[in-house]
């Protein structure tokens, strides 16, 4: 090996360590970011009497659990076997309470200390994505934006939600779909499914994206003339074994078969009426109506599910026009906030800095194809398919927290196009 060979692969090795560790300083540095906000803000005193602003509806579950009562009662009244979240993460709540305390202040910061660290870890994903699909400058500059700017915080320092942990979830699914479709073996094929089931058990939303990674993959395969067919189905049914052990327990409790979340008619009817706005409608959601809470427990959950999917297709048949309006404007509300901004000015400023981001990241998308950048039609395909679900239901913004990274880094690659900015944002890339 040549003297220049050879100092060129030092060079190559000293920069990779130095990328790594600047890429742990920005997780470890996110991380005392989020917490330090949960210590100083509090965020761990929950103030309702009966503890349901500790989670909710998963606090509520975890609740059960860890009193031995089962997967059940998501509204804490007693109302019988439940589906309305999946099971992942109010089982690790119901864990944290075991040891910790049901609803005690110890369990509250262990759980948010717990979504601090996933959304402090997202940061390694973001690095992988940005470098492959842009260059090391535009991920440098995404990892510490993740790392210090607010917006990117407030869902794991003040919800004890799986907010955190779907964002890192769902982003480092990508970053491995990316690394797969350049090599894979049979055994990250399985691996992949594993993970794909376990997605799906800690939030069934991600499900919807499971076809188009698994495409992707098996297109790159098949472009290189490697057995793409069978390992791709291979990869789908280990998926689906994942999660069948939860669907026994399904089929078990109500005797029919459920899938892994069974609210979907039920968050239908909370963002569909012809008093709505395309909003969620808190107002006839069993946490805040009692007559709907007793509804439930009269009913239980199926029944209860079927009869809100017969309100809302009676609202469909009878306001048809009214329903695609609405539609309409969820589509406004997830991507650009859309509704009056008459508020105090931090909030008429915080309201164009969301329309903003979101305008530079989806013009992002478009210059990811101009270029021709790898894995554009991967994201686009992301940022397609999975809001679908809350154009019908109801925008929310842990909905859209989940896409923020691959948002992010669009974002920061619009701007990279500009003229004026190409020097700084293309220190690393010719062309």
């Amino acid at each position: 090996m040549s003297t220049s060979a050879t100092i060129e692969g030092s060079v190559e090795q000293r920069s990779a360590t130095l990328n790594s560790r600047s890429v742990w300083i920005a997780i470890a540095i996110a991380f005392t970011l989020r917490f330090g906000w949960v210590l100083l803000s509090r965020s761990y005193h929950f103030s309702h009497p009966d503890h349901f602003d500790f989670g909710q509806e998963i606090g509520a579950l975890a609740y059960s659990l860890a009193t031995g009562h089962g997967f059940s009662s998501p509204f804490l009244v007693p109302s019988g076997p439940s589906t309305w979240i999946a099971p992942v993460y109010p089982f690790a709540l119901a864990l944290v309470f075991k040891v910790f305390g049901v609803y005690t202040t110890a369990s509250a910061i262990v759980m948010l200390a717990i979504n601090c660290a996933c959304s402090a870890l997202t940061c390694w994903p973001i690095w992988n994505i940005a470098t492959v699909v842009t260059n090391r400058r535009i991920a440098q500059i995404a990892i510490w934006l993740w790392a210090l700017l607010p917006p990117f915080m407030a869902w794991s320092v003040f919800w004890v939600w799986d907010a955190a942990a779907t964002t890192l979830l769902l982003t480092w699914i990508v970053w491995l779909t990316i690394r797969l479709s350049r090599k894979v073996s049979l055994r990250q094929w399985i691996g992949f499914g594993v993970l794909w089931g376990f997605a799906a058990l800690l939030n069934p939303s991600l499900l919807s994206l499971l076809p188009f990674t698994v495409a992707y993959i098996a297109w790159k395969s098949r472009s290189r003339r490697e057995p793409w067919f069978a390992p791709a189905l291979l990869c789908c049914a280990v998926a689906v074994l994942t999660v069948t052990p939860w669907l026994i327990r399904n089929y078990m409790a109500f005797g029919k078969f459920v899938f892994i979340r069974g609210n979907f008619w039920a968050e239908m009817r909370y963002g569909n009426s012809p008093y709505g706005d395309g909003t969620w409608m808190g107002y006839v959601h069993p946490e805040t109506n009692m007559y709907e809470r007793q509804k439930l427990v009269d009913l239980g959950e199926l029944r209860y599910f079927d009869s809100k999917k017969q309100e809302v297709m009676a609202f469909i048949r009878e306001y048809p026009w009214y329903f695609r309006q609405l539609c309409f404007r969820r589509v406004l509300f997830y991507w650009w906030d859309f509704r009056d901004i008459t508020g105090s000015t931090p909030e008429i400023l915080q309201t164009i800095a969301r329309r903003t981001f979101s305008t530079l990241a989806l013009v992002g998308v478009v210059f990811l194809w101009i270029r021709r950048r790898e894995a554009a039609a991967l994201i686009t395909a992301i940022l397609v398919v999975y809001p679908l679900p809350y154009y019908l239901t109801y925008p929310y913004g842990r909905y859209r927290h989940v896409l923020e990274p691959l948002l992010l880094i669009c974002a920061l690659y619009c701007l990279s196009q500009v003229k004026e900015f190409k020097t700084f944002f293309n220190a690393d890339e010719r062309g």
